[in-house]
């Protein structure tokens, strides 16, 4: 779904670095004297490439670098979403082996620099010996902007035939247009060749990459670090410039310790430590001292390596009774050692640290981009009355506080919350709770799914046997009241030759699934029809659209609708997905015949289908007949697409179609909590969509979400996963704010509607009016697909302003 996207920005992207004129590098004078022993040679690419425009048996060693915007030249290779990539080079003899490059291209258009290029050298191409990481060996890459970059080093001493290039990429995307190898002396030919052996590639590179990405999480934070030095000074600048080249030599050395329990949580390891201890001393040699506490908008990315600036910190919430709001603030550590932090709040209704606030904690993780975030939530603990956070040196930590008041009288409230630390002075931050005499429903308007296929008992994506539960009742409270299920209607019992059900198929899968998600909204049945029923449409044997066929899909959905209603669960509340995604043809003749089939046994079970085509006209028009729901890509297609696109889909929805709308974008740690998720659900309102969706609350790309370097992508879901817990984010808070949101526009509407109704009009309900209209477009007017990074600056306090304005409005007119 994202590659027709990713593919769009690369070529617009073109039309930006054409403008400036490509410096393309050239080897350096120590290389261009030796001998490549790689040009002309054969070499084997695995997998085939699927962003290329053809390579040929010798294009990467064909001698020609190429010229011009790098992935847009024939004479370059390029892999989409594909880790790790592996060019296998055929010396066709054993060489001494010098050195070796590989030319490149990164800094635009979501092109990144790999994590790693591990080189490995044999004799046989079946037991290879490990040489190094080239992208640790060689000098390293700019960090600003659009570059073609060589990667390359001539400081090996080894020897093989066979030369492996294992490059793990940062993201989606690897290039490369030419690799060499440079001979040595014969002497490397007397010995072994150095380092270790490796039998199986697969397993070493999934190992050595997370090394590989420690390593580079080290190397940038001390960038990072040393970028401080500057505001220190000069007579501390020697030994913090010290300290800086003890840690960077310390860093080649680094290995992940215990890789089945490792996490990227700050610090990492003990050397990470070192470097936050290290960005302490800078921040006391600029001034800082003790705890020092900072806000910014809680929206806005942080930087664990920026300098923290004092401000007076104020936590300020207005909100209705029963909803979830939040706010938050930070703390950085400038001392030597560890400070544990005691927090107490006070002032508010019902005592100290009253139950409708939850404090969390907000550690710093890295991600497979190389991104730090500041994302997870877990609660702080608490002990003696208090909530503890321990902070070590040199870093920030962001406190998030979420209300959710439930039988607090209507007020405003001022509280403060006491910071108290050993050895220090205790400090305070005023609270401001105003509670508007209005009540948030229990269960929001808006619906909200995100393929969570809890249906399962045993793990699948990031759901575990030992999670499950935890993973449920955390997405009921951020109001998911639309769960999927993929496995429950797989069996489809068994049918006479005309089609009559003779054996009804099992219902527990069912059963067990509806007890995990009593009283939901919407049942939604992932069918995937070509995978499980057959690729030609067939159902139990029965050919697409035969007269046995429409029997025995009116006998089986009958019969499955019937188990729903002994359970209270009507028609309407059961949706289908036949084909996920469908943008072809013979995708569309399955949705048109099990549609069709459906619907003429129960007319009420829902059609519901993500369509997919990137020209909507082109699909068959009784596509969107049969279809009950349509689930239209925002982040994918609605965002980018033309007024013609959109407004197909609106008129669909004239015509008596369901809008929804659903987001599918990878490496969800980068995107924008505010964009990506809370405004969706301004864009539910903006257009009328009655649901909103996210692939996926499980999908954690088959890694713990708390170590993303395990993982070949960064995964899809807002959550922290592991096998054992499930931790909410700053991702999920925003998205259920977005739902709160979409909830005050519904409240505004139907206050509106019934004083009209009883023919009041007056200025009040004039300015309300005007801002029911005005509201969605001052919200999300302006978002784009880049919009969607979380690195992208933006203005992230819009959509608070306008709630407030909402806020107000209604609680005017509960007076009127």
């Amino acid at each position: 779904m994202n590659k027709v996207l990713l593919l769009l920005l690369l070529v617009l992207d073109c039309t930006s670095i054409f403008a400036v004129t490509i410096q393309q590098p050239q080897p350096p004078t120590n290389l261009q004297v030796l001998l490549n022993v790689a040009l002309g040679k054969s070499y084997q690419l695995s997998p085939t490439p699927n962003y290329s425009t053809g390579p040929g048996i010798s294009q990467l060693t064909d001698g020609k670098y190429v010229n011009g915007y790098f992935w847009t030249q024939k004479g370059s290779v390029g892999w989409e979403q594909v880790s790790p990539v592996s060019i296998t080079l055929d010396l066709g003899t054993n060489q001494p082996i010098l050195g070796m490059s590989f030319d490149t291209a990164a800094g635009a258009a979501q092109v990144q620099w790999p994590v790693a290029i591990f080189i490995l050298v044999s004799q046989d191409s079946n037991t290879w010996t490990y040489a190094g990481d080239l992208a640790e060996l060689s000098a390293q890459p700019p960090t600003n902007g659009y570059a073609v970059f060589r990667y390359q080093t001539s400081s090996l001493a080894t020897q093989g035939r066979f030369v492996k290039f294992e490059v793990v990429p940062t993201g989606d995307f690897t290039f490369v247009d030419e690799i060499e190898v440079y001979r040595g002396s014969n002497s490397f030919l007397n010995n072994p060749a150095p380092g270790p052996t490796v039998t199986n590639v697969a397993t070493f590179v999934a190992t050595e990459r997370m090394g590989a990405s420690l390593r580079r999480r080290l190397r940038n934070d001390l960038a990072g670090v040393g970028s401080l030095f500057k505001l220190a000074p000069t007579n501390v600048l020697s030994s913090l410039q010290t300290e800086s080249n003890l840690i960077f030599q310390a860093i080649p050395s680094t290995e992940v310790i215990s890789p089945g329990t490792f996490s990227t949580v700050f610090p990492i390891n003990d050397l990470h430590q070192r470097i936050f201890a290290l960005q302490s001393a800078v921040w006391r040699a600029s001034g800082l001292a003790g705890l020092v506490i900072s806000q910014g908008n809680r929206w806005d990315m942080l930087n664990p390596t920026a300098m923290p600036m004092p401000t007076n910190a104020v936590v300020s919430v207005a909100m209705m009774s029963n909803e979830y709001r939040a706010d938050a603030f930070n703390l950085s550590n400038t001392g030597t050692n560890l400070i544990q932090v005691n927090l107490t709040i006070s002032g508010l209704p019902r005592g100290t640290n009253p139950d409708y606030v939850s404090v969390q904690e907000l550690p710093f993780t890295d991600t497979q981009a190389g991104v730090p975030v500041a994302a997870a939530l877990p609660l702080m603990s608490q002990q003696g009355g208090s909530w503890i956070l321990n902070i070590p040196p040199g870093l920030t930590q962001q406190i998030w506080l979420t209300f959710h008041p439930t039988n607090v009288a209507a007020g405003l409230y001022s509280g403060q919350i006491v910071l108290a630390s050993l050895g220090l002075t205790n400090q305070s931050i005023p609270v401001n709770l105003n509670v508007y005499p209005l009540t948030f429903p229990n269960q929001p308007t808006l619906h909200l799914t995100g393929w969570d296929y809890n249906d399962h008992t045993g793990s699948y994506y990031g759901a575990t046997a030992t999670n499950r539960s935890a993973l449920i009742s955390l997405l009921r409270q951020y109001f998911v009241d639309s769960p999927w299920a993929d496995s429950v209607f797989y069996h489809t019992g068994t049918f006479d030759g005309t089609g009559h059900m003779t054996v009804p198929p099992s219902p527990v899968t069912l059963s067990n699934w509806l007890n995990s998600w009593p009283n939901a909204n919407n049942y939604m049945v992932y069918l995937d029809v070509p995978d499980n029923f057959g690729s030609d449409g067939r159902f139990a044997g029965f050919a697409m659209g035969s007269t046995a066929f429409q029997q025995a899909i009116s006998d089986w959905m009958n019969w499955w609708v019937e188990q729903l209603q002994q359970r209270g669960i009507q028609p309407e509340q059961l949706s289908l997905l036949l084909v996920d995604e469908p943008r072809t043809v013979s995708a569309d003749n399955i949705i048109l015949a099990w549609g069709a089939a459906i619907h003429a046994a129960q007319p009420d079970v829902v059609v519901w289908e993500d369509t997919a085509w990137p020209d909507p006209t082109k699909a068959d028009p009784a596509l969107y007949q049969v279809s009950d729901v349509l689930s239209v890509g925002l982040a994918q297609q609605w965002i980018s697409g033309s007024s013609s696109f959109t407004n197909f889909y609106i008129s669909e929805q004239h015509a008596g179609d369901s809008l929804w709308f659903y987001s599918t974008l990878e490496e969800s740690r980068l995107l924008d909590p505010y964009s990506y998720y809370r405004l969706q659900e301004w864009f539910c309102w903006k257009y009328g969509a009655q649901g909103s969706g996210y692939w996926s609350f499980v999908d954690n790309s088959g890694t713990s979400s708390w170590n993303e370097y395990g993982s070949e992508f960064g995964g899809f879901t807002p959550l922290f996963l592991d096998a054992q817990s499930v931790t909410s984010s700053k991702h999920m808070e925003a998205l259920r704010e977005g739902v709160e949101d979409f909830e005050y526009l519904r409240m505004l509407r139907d206050s509106l509607a019934a004083l009209q109704a009883k023919g009041i009009t007056n200025a009040v309900i004039s300015s309300a009016s005007q801002l029911l209209i005005t509201a969605p477009d001052q919200v999300i007017g302006g978002t784009t697909y880049s919009s969607y990074s979380w690195t992208t600056p933006k203005d992230r306090t819009v959509a608070d302003s306008v709630r407030l304005q909402v806020l107000g409005a209604l609680t005017q007119l509960t007076s009127q």
